[in-house]
């Protein structure tokens, strides 16, 4: 069966194919963190990369909060309903910290990050750790949204840990 790595926050990702672990790039167009081939099980998901990808679109903590107002209109769309309490429940289920799976998962978040509020990476952490799934959080100090464009970040954080993450088995 072939396993896939998502990357989300990233305009591509990295397929491994068979137990040939041939690598090749793969262009598409970025994809909102929920979004995931309709039939894709976590089984199929050898490995996630969160660069930045938002995490919580429901709860009372996200609601009340100033990144709600920026954000909900994407996440209507993602989700495909208006936010209101009774479509609460469609939003919880669209959030990838309702879903979390036993799937390595390696999570970069920025201190600065004006897009995508740092609560959202640190609850995923919290949530994976409480559940004893295998990820690892990087956390970057004066780091806004896109890191992975400052090269100094790129090179010496993002890009080695990124690489270190893959060829762990």
């Amino acid at each position: 069966m072939r396993k896939t790595l998502y990357i989300i926050g990233l305009s591509f990702a990295i397929i491994s194919c068979g137990s040939s672990k041939q690598t090749q790039k793969v262009v598409a167009k970025p994809k909102p963190a929920t979004t995931t081939p309709a039939k894709t099980t976590p089984d199929q998901i050898s490995k996630l990369i969160s660069l930045s990808g938002p995490t919580d679109f429901y709860s009372d903590h996200y609601l009340k909060s100033s990144y709600h107002q920026k954000t909900k209109g994407i996440f209507q769309r993602v989700v495909g309903e208006k936010y209101s309490p009774e479509n609460l429940e469609s939003f919880k289920k669209a959030s990838p910290l309702h879903e979390v799976s036993n799937v390595p998962t390696l999570i970069f978040q920025g201190d600065r990050d004006f897009l995508v509020n740092r609560k959202q990476g640190i609850s995923l952490d919290s949530v994976m750790t409480a559940k004893n799934f295998p990820h690892e959080f990087i956390y970057m100090k004066n780091s806004g949204h896109v890191p992975r464009f400052v090269k100094k970040k790129r090179e010496n954080i993002i890009f080695p840990a990124i690489l270190k993450f893959i060829r762990t088995e």
